[in-house]
């Protein structure tokens, strides 16, 4: 059963009253952001437009770039999905390939979320790439074969994954967050990449049994700057 305080918390998480000069006018008509998520509308559209983009088939050997994008998820208490929340994402990454160390750095910040049916308010505290879990990157070759008379040339793809945590907190409730991004590379030398969004909360005042209090899953879309 999830802790009463962990339910004021997802409650006062994704309050419904928004929050002046935050949200973006296709929510509701709220001030336009000169920064951050405009909500999950503004997240949806770009992330159609990244996964449209066709899968990598060119993946290095060696990335040593920054990606930027977003994630948004939905909350779940034991029961019910009681929300959604928005956030950006800004990863460094410094990669070789057959490399074991993780090869992420950077942060997830900026969140919004709201409950379900209401608007988004802004969420204080960041989440930052958690060196605990293995944090990866994949490099597929699919040899050139040849079907019917046909060649198809070789292909190289590209997988990542990487982990996230910290604590996020609104008035005067706090929790501990674990985020994973698990998903693969798109575009010319892995230019993008879309995958999904799992983990979980607790709060962080209380401990228990539970590996999370609540669930938190959603997309995420990354590009190459």
């Amino acid at each position: 059963m999830i802790d009463s305080r962990v339910m004021r918390f997802s409650l006062a998480l994704l309050a419904s009253t928004a929050v002046a000069g935050c949200l973006g006018s296709s929510n509701g008509g709220g001030t336009a952001s000169t920064s951050g998520p405009a909500g999950s509308s503004g997240f949806q559209a770009e992330f159609d437009r990244v996964s449209a983009i066709a899968p990598t088939s060119d993946m290095p050997t060696a990335i040593q770039a920054t990606y930027t994008g977003q994630m948004r998820a939905d909350v779940t208490d034991a029961s019910a999905v009681v929300g959604e929340v928005v956030g950006d994402l800004n990863l460094a990454v410094d990669w070789t390939d057959g490399q074991t160390t993780n090869p992420f750095s950077g942060t997830a910040s900026n969140f919004q979320g709201r409950a379900t049916g209401g608007d988004f308010t802004a969420i204080d505290g960041t989440l930052s790439v958690d060196n605990s879990f293995a944090g990866t990157i994949a490099r597929n070759v699919i040899p050139s074969s040849t079907i019917g008379g046909i060649t198809i040339p070789e292909v190289q793809t590209g997988a990542m994954n990487v982990t996230l945590s910290g604590q996020l907190s609104q008035e005067a409730e706090t929790v501990d967050a674990t985020v994973t991004l698990g998903g693969n590379f798109l575009g010319a030398g892995a230019s993008a990449a879309t995958g999904a969004v799992s983990g979980g909360f607790n709060n962080a005042s209380t401990s228990g049994p539970a590996i999370f209090d609540g669930a938190i899953a959603g997309s995420y879309y990354l590009e190459r700057q």
